[in-house]
Protein backbone atom coordinates (compact mmCIF):
# COMPACT_ATOMS: atom_id res chain seq x y z
CA UNK A 1 0.00 0.00 0.00
CA UNK A 2 2.93 2.43 0.85
CA UNK A 3 4.93 1.57 -2.69
CA UNK A 4 1.40 1.89 -4.06
CA UNK A 5 0.32 5.77 -2.91
CA UNK A 6 4.21 6.62 -3.20
CA UNK A 7 4.00 5.51 -7.26
CA UNK A 8 0.76 7.50 -7.23
CA UNK A 9 2.03 10.92 -5.56
CA UNK A 10 5.13 10.69 -7.24
CA UNK A 11 3.81 9.89 -11.05
CA UNK A 12 0.18 11.23 -10.51
CA UNK A 13 0.50 14.80 -11.17
CA UNK A 14 2.78 14.21 -14.11
CA UNK A 15 -0.06 12.13 -15.51
CA UNK A 16 -2.65 14.63 -14.78
CA UNK A 17 -0.60 17.63 -16.29
CA UNK A 18 -0.34 15.56 -19.57
CA UNK A 19 -4.15 15.91 -19.87
CA UNK A 20 -4.51 19.44 -18.65
CA UNK A 21 -5.16 20.76 -21.56
CA UNK A 22 -8.45 18.83 -21.69
CA UNK A 23 -9.04 19.55 -17.97
CA UNK A 24 -11.05 23.18 -16.56
CA UNK A 25 -8.72 26.31 -16.32
CA UNK A 26 -9.18 26.14 -12.60
CA UNK A 27 -8.33 23.12 -12.19
CA UNK A 28 -5.14 22.90 -14.70
CA UNK A 29 -3.80 25.98 -13.92
CA UNK A 30 -3.19 25.07 -10.11
CA UNK A 31 -1.95 21.34 -11.37
CA UNK A 32 0.21 22.97 -13.45
CA UNK A 33 1.43 25.21 -10.50
CA UNK A 34 2.28 22.30 -8.20
CA UNK A 35 3.87 19.70 -10.79
CA UNK A 36 6.50 22.64 -11.17
CA UNK A 37 6.89 22.42 -7.05
CA UNK A 38 6.65 18.75 -7.10
CA UNK A 39 8.86 18.08 -9.53
CA UNK A 40 11.78 20.15 -7.99
CA UNK A 41 10.63 18.60 -4.29
CA UNK A 42 11.46 15.43 -5.92
CA UNK A 43 14.90 16.57 -7.88
CA UNK A 44 15.83 18.43 -4.50
CA UNK A 45 15.22 15.53 -2.47
CA UNK A 46 17.30 12.86 -5.03
CA UNK A 47 20.20 15.23 -4.80
CA UNK A 48 19.77 15.52 -0.82
CA UNK A 49 20.07 12.25 -0.66
CA UNK A 50 22.68 11.23 -3.14
CA UNK A 51 24.85 14.24 -1.55
CA UNK A 52 24.39 12.30 2.21
CA UNK A 53 25.23 8.85 0.65
CA UNK A 54 28.45 10.03 -0.87
CA UNK A 55 29.31 12.15 2.57
CA UNK A 56 28.72 9.05 3.79
CA UNK A 57 30.66 7.13 1.93
CA UNK A 58 33.24 9.36 2.32
CA UNK A 59 33.48 9.39 6.04
CA UNK A 60 33.64 5.59 6.19
CA UNK A 61 36.57 5.63 3.73
CA UNK A 62 38.68 8.38 5.34
CA UNK A 63 38.49 6.20 8.27
CA UNK A 64 38.78 2.62 6.58
CA UNK A 65 36.29 1.08 8.44
CA UNK A 66 33.10 0.03 6.86
CA UNK A 67 29.80 1.15 6.70
CA UNK A 68 28.21 -0.62 9.38
CA UNK A 69 24.86 -2.15 8.78
CA UNK A 70 22.53 -1.06 10.88
CA UNK A 71 18.42 -0.58 10.46
CA UNK A 72 18.58 3.28 11.78
CA UNK A 73 21.13 4.02 8.75
CA UNK A 74 18.62 4.34 5.98
CA UNK A 75 16.19 6.43 7.73
CA UNK A 76 18.52 8.68 9.48
CA UNK A 77 19.91 9.13 5.81
CA UNK A 78 16.26 9.65 4.77
CA UNK A 79 15.55 12.12 7.77
CA UNK A 80 18.83 14.07 6.79
CA UNK A 81 17.54 14.40 3.20
CA UNK A 82 14.00 15.55 4.04
CA UNK A 83 15.63 18.44 6.39
CA UNK A 84 18.03 19.57 3.82
CA UNK A 85 15.07 19.88 1.36
CA UNK A 86 13.03 22.01 3.69
CA UNK A 87 15.60 24.08 4.53
CA UNK A 88 16.71 24.54 0.72
CA UNK A 89 13.42 25.54 -0.25
CA UNK A 90 12.38 27.50 2.38
CA UNK A 91 16.03 29.65 1.56
CA UNK A 92 15.07 29.83 -2.17
CA UNK A 93 11.34 31.15 -1.51
CA UNK A 94 12.29 33.81 0.55
CA UNK A 95 15.28 34.62 -1.60
CA UNK A 96 12.65 35.02 -4.53
CA UNK A 97 10.85 36.95 -2.69
CA UNK A 98 13.39 40.00 -1.78
CA UNK A 99 14.76 41.79 -4.63
CA UNK A 100 18.68 43.23 -4.95
CA UNK A 101 19.99 46.29 -6.60
CA UNK A 102 22.69 44.93 -9.04
CA UNK A 103 24.91 48.18 -10.32
CA UNK A 104 26.64 49.09 -13.36
CA UNK A 105 28.76 51.61 -14.53
CA UNK A 106 29.64 52.73 -18.19
CA UNK A 107 30.50 56.11 -19.45
CA UNK A 108 29.64 58.06 -22.51
CA UNK A 109 32.13 60.23 -24.15
CA UNK A 110 29.71 63.11 -24.72
CA UNK A 111 27.67 65.88 -23.05
CA UNK A 112 24.09 65.65 -21.72
CA UNK A 113 22.20 68.71 -21.15
CA UNK A 114 18.93 68.72 -19.57
CA UNK A 115 15.66 70.78 -20.91
CA UNK A 116 16.47 74.06 -19.43
CA UNK A 117 20.30 73.28 -21.28
CA UNK A 118 22.06 72.55 -18.39
CA UNK A 119 24.76 69.80 -18.59
CA UNK A 120 24.40 66.83 -16.75
CA UNK A 121 26.76 64.67 -15.34
CA UNK A 122 25.05 61.33 -15.24
CA UNK A 123 21.86 59.31 -16.05
CA UNK A 124 20.81 56.71 -13.64
CA UNK A 125 19.11 54.11 -15.36
CA UNK A 126 16.73 51.40 -13.82
CA UNK A 127 16.30 47.93 -15.67
CA UNK A 128 13.77 45.31 -14.42
CA UNK A 129 12.51 41.72 -16.34
CA UNK A 130 10.37 38.68 -16.44
CA UNK A 131 7.75 39.82 -13.83
CA UNK A 132 5.73 36.58 -15.17
CA UNK A 133 2.50 37.52 -13.61
CA UNK A 134 -0.12 35.11 -13.11
CA UNK A 135 -2.62 34.09 -10.63
CA UNK A 136 -1.03 31.91 -8.50
CA UNK A 137 2.22 34.66 -8.41
CA UNK A 138 3.20 36.57 -5.29
CA UNK A 139 2.58 39.54 -6.43
CA UNK A 140 4.68 41.28 -3.31
CA UNK A 141 7.89 40.57 -4.88
CA UNK A 142 6.91 43.05 -7.50
CA UNK A 143 5.49 45.87 -5.37
CA UNK A 144 8.96 45.27 -3.27
CA UNK A 145 10.77 46.24 -6.64
CA UNK A 146 8.77 48.94 -7.29
CA UNK A 147 9.56 50.58 -4.23
CA UNK A 148 13.37 49.44 -4.58
CA UNK A 149 13.01 51.39 -8.11
CA UNK A 150 11.12 54.74 -6.52
CA UNK A 151 13.91 54.67 -3.55
CA UNK A 152 16.98 54.88 -6.03
CA UNK A 153 15.52 58.29 -8.23
CA UNK A 154 15.97 56.73 -11.64
CA UNK A 155 15.74 59.07 -14.38
CA UNK A 156 14.32 56.20 -16.87
CA UNK A 157 13.34 53.14 -16.10
CA UNK A 158 12.99 50.11 -18.68
CA UNK A 159 11.00 46.67 -18.46
CA UNK A 160 12.40 44.24 -20.27
CA UNK A 161 9.32 41.95 -21.56
CA UNK A 162 7.92 38.59 -19.97
CA UNK A 163 5.12 40.52 -18.48
CA UNK A 164 2.99 37.94 -17.63
CA UNK A 165 3.48 33.92 -17.98
CA UNK A 166 0.71 32.95 -19.85
CA UNK A 167 -2.74 34.65 -19.46
CA UNK A 168 -2.89 38.18 -19.50
CA UNK A 169 -6.36 38.50 -17.43
CA UNK A 170 -4.55 38.21 -14.03
CA UNK A 171 -2.17 40.92 -14.56
CA UNK A 172 -4.97 43.26 -15.72
CA UNK A 173 -7.44 42.12 -12.98
CA UNK A 174 -4.56 43.16 -10.66
CA UNK A 175 -4.04 46.25 -12.37
CA UNK A 176 -0.80 45.39 -13.00
CA UNK A 177 0.22 48.05 -15.00
CA UNK A 178 -0.86 50.80 -12.72
CA UNK A 179 1.19 49.54 -10.01
CA UNK A 180 3.89 49.54 -12.56
CA UNK A 181 2.70 53.32 -13.40
CA UNK A 182 3.38 54.49 -9.56
CA UNK A 183 7.31 53.83 -10.79
CA UNK A 184 8.65 57.39 -10.43
CA UNK A 185 10.85 58.23 -13.45
CA UNK A 186 11.81 61.56 -14.41
CA UNK A 187 11.83 61.19 -18.06
CA UNK A 188 9.46 57.81 -18.19
CA UNK A 189 8.86 54.27 -18.52
CA UNK A 190 9.33 52.14 -21.78
CA UNK A 191 8.35 48.64 -21.77
CA UNK A 192 9.42 46.33 -24.85
CA UNK A 193 7.51 42.38 -25.44
CA UNK A 194 8.90 39.14 -24.47
CA UNK A 195 8.09 35.99 -25.40
CA UNK A 196 5.75 34.77 -22.69
CA UNK A 197 4.01 37.72 -23.70
CA UNK A 198 2.12 36.49 -26.74
CA UNK A 199 1.65 32.94 -25.67
CA UNK A 200 -2.28 33.77 -25.23
CA UNK A 201 -3.06 35.62 -28.36
CA UNK A 202 -4.10 38.65 -26.01
CA UNK A 203 -0.58 40.71 -26.39
CA UNK A 204 -3.12 43.84 -27.66
CA UNK A 205 -4.54 43.80 -24.21
CA UNK A 206 -1.37 43.93 -22.70
CA UNK A 207 -0.36 46.75 -25.05
CA UNK A 208 -3.30 48.66 -24.29
CA UNK A 209 -3.13 48.07 -20.44
CA UNK A 210 0.75 49.70 -20.22
CA UNK A 211 -0.82 52.61 -22.87
CA UNK A 212 -3.18 53.73 -20.09
CA UNK A 213 -1.12 53.72 -17.25
CA UNK A 214 0.84 55.84 -18.86
CA UNK A 215 3.95 53.54 -19.98
CA UNK A 216 5.19 53.68 -23.21
CA UNK A 217 5.63 50.18 -25.60
CA UNK A 218 8.33 50.15 -27.52
CA UNK A 219 7.93 47.31 -30.67
CA UNK A 220 10.46 47.79 -32.82
CA UNK A 221 10.56 51.45 -32.95
CA UNK A 222 13.05 54.48 -31.75
CA UNK A 223 12.49 57.16 -29.42
CA UNK A 224 14.73 59.90 -28.43
CA UNK A 225 15.22 60.98 -24.43
CA UNK A 226 16.71 64.89 -25.29
CA UNK A 227 19.98 65.57 -24.26
CA UNK A 228 19.98 61.52 -22.22
CA UNK A 229 20.40 58.86 -24.72
CA UNK A 230 18.63 57.09 -27.70
CA UNK A 231 15.82 54.11 -27.16
CA UNK A 232 15.88 51.02 -29.47
CA UNK A 233 12.88 48.89 -27.85
CA UNK A 234 13.19 45.61 -30.14
CA UNK A 235 9.56 43.25 -31.18
CA UNK A 236 10.86 39.55 -29.51
CA UNK A 237 12.12 37.56 -31.93
CA UNK A 238 10.22 34.33 -30.14
CA UNK A 239 6.93 36.20 -30.16
CA UNK A 240 6.87 36.42 -33.39
CA UNK A 241 4.37 33.67 -33.47
CA UNK A 242 1.38 35.30 -35.81
CA UNK A 243 3.28 37.21 -37.87
CA UNK A 244 6.66 35.35 -40.44
CA UNK A 245 10.01 36.65 -38.84
CA UNK A 246 10.71 38.27 -41.75
CA UNK A 247 8.68 41.51 -40.37
CA UNK A 248 11.23 41.67 -37.63
CA UNK A 249 12.44 45.01 -38.71
CA UNK A 250 16.36 44.11 -38.57
CA UNK A 251 18.24 46.36 -36.67
CA UNK A 252 20.56 48.28 -38.74
CA UNK A 253 17.90 50.07 -40.12
CA UNK A 254 16.66 51.07 -36.70
CA UNK A 255 19.84 52.35 -36.20
CA UNK A 256 19.17 54.32 -38.97
CA UNK A 257 17.37 56.37 -37.33
CA UNK A 258 19.46 57.64 -34.71
CA UNK A 259 22.88 59.57 -34.51
CA UNK A 260 26.32 59.98 -32.33
CA UNK A 261 24.87 62.90 -30.22
CA UNK A 262 24.03 60.66 -27.65
CA UNK A 263 24.54 57.10 -26.33
CA UNK A 264 22.64 54.24 -28.34
CA UNK A 265 20.61 51.77 -26.04
CA UNK A 266 19.26 48.66 -27.13
CA UNK A 267 16.20 47.15 -25.44
CA UNK A 268 16.01 43.41 -26.83
CA UNK A 269 14.46 40.82 -24.60
CA UNK A 270 16.50 37.97 -25.42
CA UNK A 271 20.39 38.26 -25.36
CA UNK A 272 20.95 36.76 -28.62
CA UNK A 273 23.42 37.98 -31.60
CA UNK A 274 25.39 39.56 -29.54
CA UNK A 275 28.60 40.12 -31.46
CA UNK A 276 26.54 41.32 -34.45
CA UNK A 277 25.12 43.46 -32.25
CA UNK A 278 28.37 45.29 -31.41
CA UNK A 279 29.49 45.31 -35.06
CA UNK A 280 26.28 47.45 -35.79
CA UNK A 281 27.62 50.22 -33.19
CA UNK A 282 25.56 50.29 -30.40
CA UNK A 283 26.52 51.74 -26.85
CA UNK A 284 24.41 49.50 -24.33
CA UNK A 285 22.24 46.34 -25.16
CA UNK A 286 19.65 45.70 -21.95
CA UNK A 287 18.07 41.81 -21.90
CA UNK A 288 16.33 39.71 -19.78
CA UNK A 289 15.14 36.45 -20.75
CA UNK A 290 17.29 33.79 -18.84
CA UNK A 291 16.64 33.73 -15.18
CA UNK A 292 20.06 33.56 -14.82
CA UNK A 293 19.10 30.01 -14.82
CA UNK A 294 16.82 30.90 -11.42
CA UNK A 295 17.65 27.53 -9.63
CA UNK A 296 20.90 25.54 -9.64
CA UNK A 297 21.77 23.08 -11.68
CA UNK A 298 19.79 24.64 -14.44
CA UNK A 299 22.10 27.85 -13.71
CA UNK A 300 25.02 25.90 -15.16
CA UNK A 301 22.94 24.54 -18.03
CA UNK A 302 21.60 28.14 -19.22
CA UNK A 303 25.20 29.42 -18.56
CA UNK A 304 25.95 27.33 -21.71
CA UNK A 305 23.62 28.05 -24.01
CA UNK A 306 24.18 32.01 -24.11
CA UNK A 307 27.03 33.88 -24.43
CA UNK A 308 26.00 35.79 -21.34
CA UNK A 309 23.35 34.33 -19.18
CA UNK A 310 23.89 37.49 -16.40
CA UNK A 311 26.26 40.33 -15.55
CA UNK A 312 28.04 42.04 -17.64
CA UNK A 313 30.11 41.88 -21.19
CA UNK A 314 31.95 44.27 -23.01
CA UNK A 315 32.76 43.83 -26.43
CA UNK A 316 34.70 46.38 -28.32
CA UNK A 317 32.63 49.66 -27.53
CA UNK A 318 29.71 47.81 -26.61
CA UNK A 319 28.81 47.05 -23.32
CA UNK A 320 25.99 44.27 -22.48
CA UNK A 321 24.16 43.55 -19.43
CA UNK A 322 21.77 40.77 -19.01
CA UNK A 323 19.40 41.26 -15.87
CA UNK A 324 18.33 37.80 -13.99
CA UNK A 325 14.94 39.21 -13.44
CA UNK A 326 12.25 40.01 -10.83
CA UNK A 327 9.65 36.96 -10.97
CA UNK A 328 10.46 33.34 -11.71
CA UNK A 329 8.87 30.68 -14.04
CA UNK A 330 7.35 27.37 -11.89
CA UNK A 331 8.23 27.21 -8.16
CA UNK A 332 9.24 30.94 -6.61
CA UNK A 333 12.34 29.36 -5.46
CA UNK A 334 15.95 31.42 -6.27
CA UNK A 335 18.69 29.14 -5.99
CA UNK A 336 22.12 30.38 -6.96
CA UNK A 337 20.88 33.43 -9.02
CA UNK A 338 18.94 36.71 -7.11
CA UNK A 339 15.77 38.13 -8.18
CA UNK A 340 16.85 41.54 -9.63
CA UNK A 341 16.89 45.51 -9.78
CA UNK A 342 19.24 46.88 -11.94
CA UNK A 343 21.03 49.67 -11.81
CA UNK A 344 23.31 50.69 -14.81
CA UNK A 345 25.09 54.81 -13.93
CA UNK A 346 26.51 56.13 -17.08
CA UNK A 347 28.77 59.02 -16.85
CA UNK A 348 28.79 61.60 -19.78
CA UNK A 349 31.90 63.32 -20.27
CA UNK A 350 32.58 65.98 -22.79
CA UNK A 351 34.24 65.07 -25.74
Amino acid sequence: VFRLLFYLAGFGPMLLALCSERLPETVSRPLNSYLYWHLTIIILLFLCHLLSSICLQIFYLLSRSAIPNTSWLAPALSVVSLTATIIILFYGSMHAAHPILHSYELGWSGTARSEDGAVLDEMRLIAISDLHWDSLVDTSVIERSVELINSRNPDLVVILGDTVTMEVQPFLDARGADLLGSIRSTHGIYVILGNHDFYNGRVHDLVEAYTQAGITVLRDEVVSIPGKCWLIGREDQGGMRSRPLSDRVSLADLLSQTDDSQPVILLDHQPRNLAANALLGIDLQLSGHTHAGQIWPITLLVGRIYDLNHGRMDIDTTTFIVTGGVGYWGPCLRLGSDCEVTEVLISYSDK
